[in-house]
């Protein structure tokens, strides 16, 4: 082959290149933020069930002979919500033995207690207590500034993350 041909032939596959790159960045971006939705999904789905939990098996919560709330149903309700918030049922700050203090870090980017619920019915079926712990998070993504509506390169549409946990009121 000519010397000609092969620098034909070398700017035909840098120009494929580049058309080729910008789509692959691409893939690999919504990948990530697909993998980093699924992640942050996941970890509510556990707290939220932690949380639940918490509160099904909760001193005196519930006062079981009309399912109505107990004498620590309010104590339990807030230390469930820190559990989901913080992953300690402590809240945003707990005690060491030493005596110190260390922050805890809420387990989602921009989660508030407001956005968690929690709900106590009766089973119509057996009759028995039940306990519904919900949370409704934004999402924000890992390239913020790439998926912003206003300049970004790309449009992601905003969506939040949900999960629901039912556990049955046992007590301790």
């Amino acid at each position: 082959m000519s010397k000609r041909c092969q620098q034909k032939m070398r700017g035909a596959a840098l120009i494929e290149f580049a058309l080729i790159v910008p789509l692959l960045v691409i893939l690999v971006l919504g990948i990530t933020e697909l993998g980093h939705a699924l992640f942050e999904h996941n970890t509510l789905q556990k707290a939220v069930t932690s949380g639940a939990r918490y509160l099904g098996r909760s001193y005196e919560g519930v006062d079981t002979t009309d399912c109505s709330t107990g004498t620590n149903w309010s104590t339990a309700v807030n230390r469930a919500g820190n559990l989901v918030l913080f992953g300690h049922v402590d809240g945003g700050t707990t005690t060491t033995g030493d005596g110190s203090s260390v922050t805890n870090n809420s387990i989602l980017p921009n989660v508030s207690a407001d956005m968690v619920s929690v709900t106590l019915q009766t089973d119509s079926g057996t009759g028995l207590c039940v306990i519904r712990l919900e949370a409704d998070v934004d999402y924000t993504p890992i390239f913020a500034s790439l998926f912003d509506n206003d300049e970004g390169l790309l449009t992601l549409p905003s969506f939040s993350l949900y999960a629901a946990a039912e556990e049955r009121f046992i007590g301790e």
